[in-house]
Order: C-alpha cells, then sequence, then structure tokens
C-alpha cells in the first residue's frame, strides 16, 4: 500500500516504512532504530520500518511521521489459547512439566523469528564427497575415520543468490529445501508490543535503568501492577529495596542470563549418534592434536588441574554427608566426561589421561530448532 494519509493510518494494522522525527523536548525517545549493528534509541529524523501500533504510540508522545508505504494485515488473537493453556500449566506443575511448559511459552516468539538459512549435516563416504564438492555450498569437512566424513552443507539459500554462483562460477550448485515455520512479521509485532507495554515504566522521572523487561525506579509501584500473573512486574527484592546503587556511564557493570542456553547448545553442536564403540586405551594422553582430536564420546578419565587454576572448569559428582553434589575440584580425581569438554579443559592447563569408554559418530541432530 502506497499513497498513505494520516486518516488511512487510523485503521491500518501492519508495517510501515516512514520517515520519524522526534519532538525537539523529547528526553526519553521510545522509537529504537538498528544502527551499526546496535539499537539504539535516536533524536532527530531518520527513515525505518515499524509496526503500526508502536507508531501510533510514538504519536501520543509528539512524534511526528511521514508515511511512504506499507503492508496491510488482517488481525486475529492467534495466541491466545496457547499462552494461556501453556501458562496455567506452568502455573500449576513442578518438575519436568513446569520447565516444558516454560519453553514452550519462551520459544514461541523465537520460532517465528527464524532465520530461514540451515546449515544441514550429512554424513558421507570417502567416494561420494566429490560429488557433495560440486553441488553444495560446504562449510566444513570433518574426519571421522579414514573413510567417514561430516559434511556441513549450506541449506535454503535463495535461489537467486545460488543462480549467480552457477553462473559466474560455470558450477551446478543446489540448495536443498527444507520449509522453515516463520514468521517476521509475528516476531517483529511482539517485539513492539512488548516496548508499548514498557513505555509507562521508562518514562517515569524516577526510572534510574530499564531493560527488555525490568526497570530500576525509586518511585514504588502500584500493588495492582505487581504480581505473578502475565504481564504484571515481578519484585525481585520481595519487598526490600536497594538502599545504594551506582549506574555508571563510562565503565559499565554488565550482568546476563543466557537465553535458552540448552535450546542453543542443542542447535550450534554436533551430538553422538549411532552404535557406541567401546574403546580401551593404554595410558592415552589427550593433547591438542589430529588422534585427540577424532575422539567423540564418553570417557572415562584421570584428570590433573594445573596448580595455578583460579577457577575449575571440569565437575564431578561428590558423595558427602549431605547427600551427593556436583563440585568442580582441583588436585588430581576421575570419571566420566564428554569428549568436547574434555578438549577444551586443555585450554585451561589440564592434564587428561584417557582409560576407556565410547567412541560415537557425530551429526547436528537438533538443527531444526535454528
Amino acid at each position: 500500500m502506497s499513497n498513505f494519509s494520516k486518516e488511512i493510518f487510523t485503521n491500518f494494522f501492519g508495517f510501515v516504512r516512514c520517515r520519524v522525527t522526534t519532538p525537539d523536548n523529547i528526553l526519553k525517545p521510545i522509537l529504537p532504530f538498528k544502527h551499526q549493528g546496535k539499537t539504539i534509541f535516536p533524536t532527530g529524523s531518520w527513515t525505518a520500518t515499524y509496526f503500526s501500533e508502536e507508531l501510533k504510540e510514538a504519536l501520543n508522545f509528539g512524534y511526528k511521521i511521514e508515511f511512504f508505504e506499507g503492508y496491510e494485515f488482517d488481525t486475529y488473537p492467534i495466541f491466545n489459547s496457547y499462552v494461556h493453556d501453556f501458562y496455567l500449566e506452568k502455573k500449576e506443575s513442578t518438575g519436568a512439566k513446569k520447565f516444558i511448559a516454560k519453553l514452550h511459552l519462551n520459544s514461541l516468539y523465537g520460532i517465528m523469528g527464524r532465520r530461514q538459512e540451515l546449515i544441514r549435516t550429512v554424513n558421507v563416504r570417502k567416494h561420494e564427497l566429490y560429488k557433495y564438492a560440486i553441488t553444495s555450498i560446504i562449510h566444513s569437512i570433518i574426519s571421522i575415520t579414514d573413510d567417514i566424513y561430516v559434511l556441513l552443507i549450506s541449506d535454503n539459500i535463495n535461489s537467486a543468490i545460488v543462480n549467480q554462483l552457477n553462473i559466474r562460477l560455470n558450477s551446478d550448485f543446489k540448495s536443498f529445501q527444507s520449509p522453515i515455520l516463520s514468521n517476521v512479521a509475528i516476531a517483529s509485532a511482539v517485539t513492539a508490543y512488548a516496548r508499548i507495554h514498557m513505555i509507562p515504566f521508562k518514562l517515569n522521572t524516577d526510572c534510574y535503568y530499564t531493560d527488555t523487561d525490568s526497570i530500576f525506579t525509586k518511585t514504588k509501584l502500584k500493588p495492582e501492577q505487581i504480581g505473578n500473573d502475565l504481564g504484571l512486574m515481578k519484585d525481585e527484592l520481595d519487598g526490600k529495596f536497594v538502599k545504594e546503587a551506582y549506574f555508571l556511564e563510562d565503565k559499565k557493570i554488565y550482568a546476563y542470563d543466557v537465553n535458552s542456553l540448552y535450546p542453543s547448545v542443542m542447535r550450534d553442536n554436533d551430538f553422538p549418534i549411532g552404535n557406541p564403540a567401546q574403546v580401551d586405551f593404554n595410558s592415552f594422553y589427550l593433547n591438542d592434536n589430529e588422534e585427540s582430536n577424532k575422539l567423540f564420546g564418553h570417557f572415562y578419565c584421570e584428570i590433573t588441574a594445573p596448580e595455578d587454576l583460579k577457577y575449575p572448569i571440569l565437575q564431578i559428582h561428590y558423595k558427602g554427608e549431605n547427600g551427593i553434589r556436583t563440585i568442580s575440584p582441583l588436585g588430581k580425581f576421575s570419571g566420566w566426561f564428554f569428549s568436547e569438554e574434555l578438549k577444551n579443559s586443555l585450554k585451561f592447563g589440564y592434564k587428561i589421561k584417557v582409560l576407556r569408554g565410547y567412541q560415537f559418530f557425530r551429526g547436528n541432530i537438533f538443527q531444526w530448532l535454528g
């Protein structure tokens, strides 16, 4: 849709490319803008694409908007029953059921914003390598045995890019097409609605700090704004307050929580597949060499931590008076470990004697999480 007018925009629902101008006296801008890979909240004028409902909110704060063109959508509350059912499940359950319900709630938005490009993992034999080399865009080739290799191949590549490669290189590259269920319009609308929800808190004159879903404020929130239900603020201090805090400008102190750590490592790494082969070693010390890098699986080892290690990274289970606990010890110890964690510990000076274990093939079996 083009030839916008303010009257048309009142009933418009979708995404608009427009020129935005902030009011001269604005103290806390509310519209974000992507600049050099970072999200900023600028003042002045710029051109970008925004969700209509966020622009309507900006008009209430004095923003001036010159409309160029847009995409109009129908509307429907498509997530009401989904969110309601899984939220009740999370609220009333414990253990694994609660975790799964929480995962369904938190991952839905991310699913809608997934990239179309994929990395496909293929196990091939040596004589098949040439066929893949002349028809596929290969990221890496991993040798498992003298005859078996793992290929990481780009899929769902834009057909125009593949065609240009074939023309320029006189090649026959192909891009395997695997349907990815995503909807960038829905994902963008979710983030916009979330920013709209946070505007009243951010514009509070006593708000010292804010991020996506939290605030530090001098003013105590109203009781009806606090609770455990969806959309309410959670009092992280449980009625207490911060007596003294420092929000530094030049030197920043960051606190991070990895977003969906387990799903992200499942998506990005290879995992043991196939039937394991039992192996025994005679004083085999793990090193950063080709022989050690071929190990993939679970192995029983004798470990020696470096003497000057401040922060141990390898963990074992320890049975004490208070039951079994997970500790990260110093000194010498033994136990079962995953090969990739052992290889990583070499960087920190650990000495590892591998005694026995189970060798697996490897594959990226969770790439569909991408």
